[in-house]
């Protein structure tokens, strides 16, 4: 349905960890656009979780908008038909300009290691913290970086906080810097700017070590065993994080 396209096809992606800068970067570097102002998915089936092809077309800066259904908010299959640019190809370019392109394997993989996410006792997923992390909002980010501060042992202060940013420091007055926020071009908030470096010593007692990173932390462990105590959490976190928790946050 679309005329004067340019195809290119990306190989070895989960279609739910595509990231939508990584898309306009790859129109931006390869096909040479002004810039994106508009992204349009079209799938096989109207079912937005469960595709495995995802078609992608660009709306160059200077042309005209495309009014199009939000496919996630949208049940039905939809197509648009339209004309889209080809930097500089002519009308006559088909399905034979196909190329494949091996799509960046750490990308990939940082982008899957941020959707799944597990909070499980050794909390590794939580060790490291990236630029360009992404989040699907402020609480979610603020639970991460409370199961960061615990399992890094650091003692984090919070200094901005709220509905889009968030922004961090070492209690310790260490380098350690993190600044989280969104873009209201694109959904969620991430990682801005980080200085992931920590020359402080580790912190016993954890200030980001609230009674809901608490709780996060147990709630797998409390539904498989309602008995587990609060003299267990506590022994538990000291043990494994060397963290002294209160019983009044544990309880």
């Amino acid at each position: 349905m679309y005329s004067k396209k340019l195809i290119d096809t990306w190989t070895g992606y989960d279609p739910d960890h595509l990231s939508f800068i990584d898309i306009v970067n790859e129109y931006n570097s390869k096909f040479g656009y002004l810039g994106v102002q508009q992204l349009i998915v079209t799938v096989p089936s109207g079912n937005y979780y469960e595709f495995k092809v995802l078609n992608i077309y660009v709306v160059d800066e200077d042309e005209e908008l495309i009014e199009v259904h939000n496919i996630s908010q949208h049940s039905e299959s939809y197509v648009a038909t339209t004309e889209v640019g080809t930097d500089g190809e002519n009308d006559n370019a088909s399905d034979d300009n196909h190329v494949e392109v091996e799509y960046d394997s750490d990308d990939l993989n940082k982008i899957a290691f941020q959707k799944n996410r597990i909070i499980d006792e050794t909390l590794l997923d939580y060790k490291e913290l990236c630029i360009g992390m992404s989040f699907k909002d402020i609480p979610e980010a603020r639970v991460c970086i409370n199961l960061y501060a615990l399992v890094s042992k650091r003692n984090l202060k919070q200094l901005k906080n709220d509905p889009s940013r968030l922004r961090y420091e070492c209690v310790a007055g260490c380098r350690f810097s993190l600044h989280i926020s969104g873009d209201k071009d694109m959904p969620g908030v991430r990682i801005e700017t980080l200085k992931n470096t920590h020359d402080c010593n580790e912190a016993f007692d954890n200030g980001r070590v609230d009674h809901l990173t608490i709780a996060y932390y147990f709630k797998s462990k409390l539904q498989n065993d309602p008995k587990y105590g609060i003299k267990d959490m506590r022994n538990d976190l000291k043990e494994r994080f060397d963290v002294n928790v209160s019983h009044g946050k544990c309880k």
